[in-house]
């Protein structure tokens, strides 16, 4: 395995918002190009608000559709909205399922989240959170960029994490 792939499918919504970003790119430039066509060209004044508006849409999108757990064959990746971390799968001692201590947008403290726990101890909480049928519904799209899911495909991603750790320490390629 060479790639970052989610242990998960990819949310409804971080489709949806990389078409947004894909979306608001195309109508930029095809504006920029009717401008430029009809020989209508925008003032130096709508130009600077313009252009730095439609980067930070594009680039905020972007982003927010790349957010999740990540693994591949070596390791694995937590990708937040404004931080990456990255972990051999060497470092990490265990992948557990523990109380959320980050409390999000609809989140509860309590609620059961995949942790991963360090070599060195530290644990690092992931994006991946069951949610708790029936107070919240599982289709809930939280603006954060966290992974919800019912129980049994928290379940299960917490069981294919765990494999793909095992095997990169064993060196078993059941990935």
């Amino acid at each position: 395995m060479r790639r970052w792939r989610r242990p998960y499918p990819m949310p409804l919504y971080q489709l949806a918002v990389n078409g947004i970003a894909a979306l608001s790119t195309l109508m930029f430039a095809l504006a920029a190009t009717a401008a430029l066509a009809t020989g209508a060209l925008w003032s130096s004044a709508q130009t600077a608000a313009m252009v730095p508006l439609a980067g930070l849409v594009a680039g905020v999108t972007f982003r927010a559709g790349r957010i999740g757990l990540f693994v591949s064959a070596k390791g694995v990746m937590i990708r937040r909205f404004g931080s990456t971390g990255r972990w051999a799968w060497r470092d990490v001692a265990a992948i557990e399922p523990r109380a959320a201590v980050l409390v999000t947008y609809g989140l509860s403290p309590g609620d059961q989240v995949i942790w991963l726990v360090l070599a060195d101890g530290t644990a690092v909480e992931t994006p991946v959170r069951s949610v708790r049928p029936p107070d919240r519904p599982t289709k809930h799209v939280p603006p954060d960029g966290t992974q919800w899911m019912d129980r049994s495909d928290f379940a299960m991603t917490l069981l294919a994490m765990r494999d793909l750790h095992r095997a990169a320490l064993t060196g078993t390629d059941n990935a």
